[in-house]
């Protein structure tokens, strides 16, 4: 399918190199011809001038002696040609070389006012086949006859035609070396954009890297278009370079950071399953009629109570967690003291119910925070006491708690 551009479409479609070099080469053009047309019109005038002199002057020097010449012996030059017009009888008989035919000659007018009005006054004539030119000029003799004398124009425009072709040959020549000379110039000069376009294709496939070579090195402020491109270029590719790194950085940031909001509801998940898993054991006991006195049936649910405040102790703390990811809290000191008062005042709410568990035998351990504390019966022995109650711990437990025994 063919498609047909607009003129403008098309000649935004040209390479810059080729309109510059285009551009310079027309307005070269452009003054050769000028100056060609120029040198051919004032050298034709002068060749005329010339003429129209020599003319002249063959004109006085009959008048001055009287001889009118009938041949060419008699001082016509080769290259004129003279009628000797009588008032009386009319035109009479011309005198010319043998080299021009008939038809070479002046196409004589034959109306005597003619003449007249041409006395000592210069006029161009076409041969009678139109290919030559003759310059004119009449001069009265006596009061009876005039002299007509012409000088055939074929020199001058061989002369004009020849400096015409030479202008021609040589402008093709300077054109020719100006336009190798100026696409060798254009070239180097936009060496620049070259690089400038490989370097937004290295960059388009991913290579941030890449910088625009700078035609002006060491130079503060480039003076040249090209250099504060260049430089303009490469402040511009510096931020999106710099804005890329800390997009990558910021992306892998917020991946560790959910790998590890990952890893904290796992362990979270593991940590609140051992008191559940005691309440869950506690509760059977009693379904089943394990306890069977009331000082037993309170001190189990004094366990249950225990483990209830444990878990909603570690619930506090993930709430907490929450907001000081949230950037509610005033800063990391602020999150653990608050962190640590929730610890103690569970511990509190919790210490009368595990003093009575003492007296009455239970089997207890001593948590990192100082609070004495129950271990219940069906909880894993293999478990730390600081990691099911201190928060950290959430961090270090990768392992399960074990079931508990059941009756």
């Amino acid at each position: 399918m063919i498609v047909h551009l607009p003129f403008k479409g098309r000649v935004r479609g040209i390479p810059l190199r080729v309109k510059l070099v285009a551009a310079v080469l027309a307005l070269v053009t452009a003054a050769l011809v000028v100056i060609s047309a120029s040198s051919a019109f004032f050298l034709h005038r002068y060749l005329v001038g010339q003429v129209d002199a020599g003319l002249g002057g063959f004109v006085n020097r009959v008048k001055a002696t009287g001889q009118v010449p009938i041949n060419h012996t008699a001082g016509l030059p080769t290259d004129y040609v003279a009628v000797l017009i009588d008032k009386q009888a009319g035109v009479g008989r011309t005198v010319t070389d043998e080299r021009f035919a008939v038809t070479d000659l002046p196409s004589w007018p034959t109306s005597l006012d003619w003449y007249e009005q041409r006395i000592n006054k210069i006029s161009t004539l076409h041969a009678a086949g139109k290919h030559l030119r003759w310059r004119v000029t009449v001069g009265q003799i006596n009061d009876q006859q005039l002299l007509v004398v012409g000088q055939s124009l074929a020199a001058v425009d061989q002369a004009v035609r020849q400096l015409i072709w030479i202008d021609v040959l040589v402008g093709c020549m300077v054109l020719l070396l100006l336009a190798s000379i100026g696409a060798a110039i254009v070239g180097t000069s936009l060496r620049p954009l070259v690089e400038i376009e490989r370097t937004a294709a290295a960059i388009a496939g991913g290579d941030l890297t890449k910088r625009v070579p700078d035609p002006e090195p060491g130079v503060p402020e480039p003076r040249s278009e090209l250099g504060r491109l260049s430089q303009a270029l490469n402040a511009m590719l510096a931020q999106i370079e710099a804005a890329f790194t800390a997009q990558a950085v910021s992306e892998a940031a917020a991946r560790r950071s959910e790998e590890r909001m990952r890893q904290f509801v796992a362990d979270a998940s593991h940590e609140l399953r051992t008191p559940l898993t005691t309440i869950r054991g506690f509760a059977e006991l009693y379904r089943q009629g394990a306890v069977g006195s009331p000082e037993e049936t309170a001190r189990l649910v004094r366990r249950i109570e225990d483990e209830a405040s444990r878990m909603g102790l570690l619930v506090e703390d993930l709430l907490l967690l929450a907001r000081l990811d949230q950037g509610t809290a005033a800063d990391t000191g602020a999150g653990r003291t608050a962190v640590a008062g929730g610890r103690r005042g569970a511990g509190r709410r919790c210490g009368r119910a595990r003093t009575e568990d003492r007296a009455g035998g239970g089997t207890g351990f001593r948590p990192a925070g100082g609070v004495r504390r129950r271990r219940p019966a069906t909880a894993d022995p293999r478990e730390p006491d600081d990691q099911r109650d201190h928060p950290h711990a959430l961090r270090g437990n990768r392992h399960p708690p074990a079931a508990t025994g059941k009756g």
